[in-house]
């Protein structure tokens, strides 16, 4: 991908954010990937409430469910980073925690819509604006 047209780079704050996403991105066999995928289901269900934050989780599981179908026709470095982007979205503590006031998912969103674009995804961006985004 062209550095110069990426519209949604990797966030470099918090300094920890990047040194976490890479601990967790691996390629996964295919049990491990419907584990993943169970994971992801389970978390959707647990949403509440019809408030902001929960919109936005709403919006990160429906990304997360959608990069894990996606998952079997990526090579090595796109399932790497597919893996990366849903296991920070399931994680309850990273470098910013969920709930948050004000900035609930911003590093999770941040770090999906990184990945949606390295893949190829196009028109499903998040946005912490409601109008805005698709999932």
């Amino acid at each position: 991908m062209n550095k110069a047209r990426q519209r949604y780079p990797f966030p470099m704050h918090p300094a920890e954010l990047y040194p976490f996403f890479l601990g967790m991105c691996t390629v996964l066999s295919d049990s491990e990937v419907k584990i993943l995928a169970e994971k992801v289901a389970e978390r959707k269900s647990d949403i509440k409430g019809e408030g902001h934050e929960q919109q936005l989780s709403v919006r990160l599981a429906g990304a997360s469910a959608h990069l894990v179908t996606l998952y079997p026709s990526m090579g090595a470095r796109e399932r790497k980073l597919i893996v990366g982007a849903v296991r920070s979205y399931l994680m309850h503590r990273d470098s910013i925690p969920d709930h948050t006031p004000g900035i609930w998912f911003k590093d999770d969103i941040a770090v999906m819509n990184y990945v949606m674009e390295q893949v190829g995804v196009e028109g499903h961006f998040i946005s912490a604006e409601l109008s805005k985004g698709s999932f």
